[in-house]
């Protein structure tokens, strides 16, 4: 219901979210109490091994060379993630997946997981 949602800076409604908004929103109807801000959900979750596969609802963290995490999506399955972005859409890690996002995918930082998700 929320793709294509516009991306607002601070949003958290239909007319308008943003990344960890949408994050948070999301989780939170499955009982997944998440801070507001990327960086601070980030921090809340625990970071996947080296070995584990992201599954369904851990979260993509990304971020600029030197600098802390500042987006973050949802993982629908596999390489793809739900995320806000210029608006609320579905988007690949997998540079072979229509939905690839080379810019984006340059700042992945790896994938967590919320607390209640383990």
């Amino acid at each position: 219901e929320l793709l294509g949602v516009p991306y607002l800076w601070g949003g958290r409604t239909p007319a308008g979210l943003d990344c960890s908004a949408l994050v948070q929103l999301l989780l939170a109807e499955q009982g997944v109490v998440l801070p507001r801000d990327a960086r601070d959900q980030h921090r809340a979750c625990s970071q996947l091994g080296r070995t584990e596969r992201s599954r369904v609802g851990d979260l993509a963290c990304f971020a600029r060379p030197g600098e802390r995490v500042s987006h973050i999506g949802l993982c629908t399955g596999g390489s793809t993630y739900l995320h806000a972005r210029g608006w609320v859409r579905l988007a690949s890690l997998d540079p072979h997946n229509a939905l690839y996002d080379k810019e984006l995918s340059v700042q992945f930082r790896g994938w967590v997981r919320p607390p209640s998700a383990r």
